[in-house]
């Protein structure tokens, strides 16, 4: 009895060893497994909190939640391709962007064109980079925007209508109003009434529930709801691209770090496509350098108050 019980102790140890060789064969021949075995591996695996923390800053041209799932990728592409761990940081307004570059709070910010051009001299700040648009030109445009089934044809055709604006503090909330309109012999009073959201994308949605006739929007918010409800009636003159924007006291490396990783994107070739895919599609199309010459033009329309054609 006692030999039986020997001999089956003996074969239930080799089935045990044999089941652990079996599962560390398994082991070894499963790519999944999490083993680090490389340099380039490790890197990769790098933990980011390892990383000093940048914040970067957004202006509030969209809603918390649209801001996020089109600027987080960009920062965990920086993320990825340099030796920071960005992080957003959100404003309430425009200007209060500007501020936080100023104040030391970000390092850097995606500022607004119109916010830029009359805070720089104020805050001494920098742009360093210009988004690129799809056909690879750095500019934008704001767009009047009705229904589809509107009768508003033209700019001349909104007298009397109800007009929706984004931030008092973006391109778009200003152009109508205080230049395109004169350089059309109309004025504010000739609309039946004129009121600013925080969102463009609140300006499509009033527009789009009848609580306003007409809106501007930049032309990315536009395109979106082509085909959706909302059509173009008129586009802004050529608009130099919101800029990436540096702070006085900005660390001279860490926008070294931002500028090369930007730069190096090319939006032609598929590996990059993959990449920006999820971005924010104002910042899908690549960059250039950009200097503070480059808003010029748009200082020098904002002092004529919109007479230059």
């Amino acid at each position: 009895m006692k030999r039986v019980i020997k001999i089956a102790s003996l074969i239930l140890a080799l089935a045990i060893l044999l089941a652990i060789d079996f599962t560390a064969y398994k082991q070894a021949l499963n790519i999944n497994t999490l083993i680090v075995e490389t340099s380039e591996e490790k890197v990769a695996n790098t933990n980011l909190e390892d990383k000093e923390v940048v914040y970067f800053g957004v202006v509030s041209r969209f809603s918390p939640h649209i801001i996020y799932n089109g600027y987080q990728p960009v920062m965990d592409y920086l993320n990825k391709n340099t030796n920071y761990n960005f992080k957003l940081k959100l404003s309430n307004s425009y200007e209060e962007t500007a501020k936080m570059l100023a104040n030391n709070e970000v390092e850097v910010a995606f500022l607004g064109t119109f916010i830029y051009v009359t805070t720089r001299d104020k805050y001494n700040l920098k742009c360093i980079l210009k988004p690129l648009n799809e056909d690879g030109s750095p500019f934008f445009h704001s767009a009047l925007v009705a229904t589809d089934n509107s009768s508003i044809k033209s700019i001349n055709d909104i007298k009397g209508k109800r007009l929706a604006l984004p931030s008092i503090q973006a391109f778009s909330g200003n152009w109508l109003p205080k230049y395109e309109l004169r350089r059309n012999n109309l004025s504010e009073s000739d609309l039946s009434s004129i009121q600013h959201f925080p969102y463009h994308h609140m300006v499509i949605r009033q527009i789009l529930s009848g609580n306003f006739d007409v809106g501007v929007v930049k032309d990315r918010v536009a395109n979106e709801f082509l085909k959706k409800g909302i059509r173009i009636v008129q586009l802004s003159d050529p608009v130099p691209g919101s800029p990436i924007v540096a702070g006085p006291n900005s660390d001279p490396i860490i926008i070294k770090e931002i500028t090369d990783a930007f730069l190096s994107i090319d939006p032609k070739k598929q590996k990059y496509k993959e990449i920006t895919k999820n971005w924010d599609i104002e910042l899908s199309y690549g960059f250039l350098r950009a200097n503070y010459e480059d808003y010029d033009q748009l200082t020098k329309l904002l002092e004529s108050g919109g007479t230059e054609k």
